[in-house]
């Protein structure tokens, strides 16, 4: 292997993160991306961003210092200057994306024409547990979510709320972003329990101790957080969306509409969104519950693809690197 880096946001958790996982496992260098210029000491960069108009930015700059790119991105947004930025992924070397939204991208007139190789992203395996606990009658709920308007923190209230009613003993811990903390910490009276920005090794070990683990988004990018809560064993409920679906992330999947775009003000930019009825939601939470009584070898069978094909990821990233 040469002298190998891979460029990201250190700032963004789920880009930092992901690149850490690689950089630990491959033993390669972090750049953050206000230090780009140091990319002219390595031989290979990899670049983890979104579809997203600073990417346009970023790449551009990247490419001027060094033309050996591979990108690793989320697609689940749709930028203004996509037909440009489309253009300048000619110059990169490979491209890691999903191939699922690669086709549903295509519909709305986004083309990536020179993806090279498409392969699922990357967790390590070291969140896999090999021995654990289910609690049967008081059960341990887990979400890691944000304000943003696509990770649907609305419905977390409406489901806690929907449980207690229905007589189901809980605690839902939710892990939040600082914006959102404010929005559910006082929401205790209905079992949330809402942590701030917990770090990593703690939410493995909490991890360890979650029954369900639900996804309220309406749309996922790198899906990290259900790739590690898929890891630990729990039983995991979520939308039918691309990056659940295409990497078999869920043991009770909700169903959704068709794909629409959604205005983010804040980050000024149009989310691909799929809507799910609340409703269909709880009823997956209970059945989830039923799988912890009466069929939880089903999640680990899912577990044990799901380590079949992050091995899979690690051979071909390391053939990328060599």
């Amino acid at each position: 292997m040469g002298k190998v880096c891979v460029v990201t946001d250190i700032d963004t958790p789920s880009f930092s993160s992901v690149a850490k996982y690689i950089a630990d496992e491959f033993k390669i260098d972090i750049i953050d991306v206000k230090n780009m210029e140091k990319v002219k000491e390595y031989d290979k960069v990899l670049f983890f961003w979104w579809y997203h108009d600073t990417a346009f930015r970023y790449l551009s700059t990247l490419l001027k210092y060094n033309d050996n790119v591979i990108f690793y991105f989320t697609i689940e947004h749709i930028p203004y200057i996509h037909r440009k930025f489309s253009e300048m992924l000619d110059n990169v070397k490979k491209i890691a994306v999903s191939k699922l939204w690669l086709s549903i991208v295509k519909t709305y007139g986004v083309e990536i024409r020179n993806v090279v190789d498409v392969i699922p992203h990357f967790v390590p395996s070291n969140f896999t547990v090999n021995t654990r606990q289910y609690s049967v009658f008081h059960v341990r709920l887990c979400t890691v979510t944000s304000s943003s308007p696509r990770k649907g923190v609305e419905n977390i209230i409406k489901l806690a709320r929907m449980l207690k009613k229905s007589g189901v003993h809980f605690t839902w811990y939710v892990i939040c972003s600082d914006d959102a903390f404010p929005l559910l910490y006082h929401y205790y009276c209905y079992n949330i329990k809402a942590i701030n920005r917990l770090p990593t090794l703690n939410y493995k070990q909490l991890l360890k101790n979650i029954d369900i683990y639900v996804c309220t988004s309406y749309t996922e990018g790198f899906g990290l957080p259900l790739l590690e809560a898929s890891l630990s064993k729990c039983v995991v409920v979520a939308p039918s969306l691309p990056t659940v679906i295409e990497y078999n992330l869920a043991d009770v999947i909700v169903p959704t509409t068709e794909p629409h775009l959604v205005y983010d003000v804040r980050h000024m930019v149009h989310y691909i969104m799929f809507d799910y009825d609340v409703n269909d939601m709880f009823n997956a939470i209970l059945e989830a519950i039923q799988i912890i009584r009466e069929d939880i070898g089903r999640v680990w069978n899912r577990t044990l693809k799901l380590c079949q094909l992050i091995a899979e990821v690690k051979r071909r990233l390391a053939r990328w690197l060599r």
